[in-house]
């Protein structure tokens, strides 16, 4: 019987021990208009094609931070090493507490914020 205790106890500490803390969850632009259910301390990645060296990039325009924060900024990865080639601009989030956020993302010149975006990324995020 005290052995039996002891493999149960065991087995809950080695489950409890090998359980990730949280979850990522990967997106793209085909995931654009969609609603995502995560948990407190999920991380979100989004990845968008960019070409940075046009002067466009993704930017972050609508998002509550109570809900999600930015857990680092903005990473570039080109497609090639050849100049003026597109690539792939991520963005990393984190779930900080529980809610409802709604997260738009823009394409469009730093220098140019009163022209429209050339292509927006929107989703809403359910904390729970």
């Amino acid at each position: 019987m005290k052995r039996s205790i002891m493999m149960i106890l065991a087995t809950i500490l080695i489950s409890m021990v090998c359980k990730p803390d949280s979850e990522v969850l990967l997106l793209e632009k085909g995931n654009d208009g969609q609603t995502f259910y995560i948990s407190r301390q999920d991380e979100m990645v989004i990845s968008l094609e960019a070409n940075l060296t046009t002067g466009y990039s993704w930017e972050v325009v609508s998002l509550d931070k109570e809900v999600l924060s930015t857990k680092n900024e903005p990473e570039y990865i080109s497609k090639s090493n050849i100049p003026g080639s597109s690539g792939i601009q991520k963005f990393h989030f984190i779930a900080v507490d529980s809610g409802e956020s709604e997260l738009v993302l823009v394409y469009r010149r730093s220098w140019e914020p009163d022209k429209e975006p050339i292509d927006t990324y929107s989703i809403k995020i359910n904390v729970k």
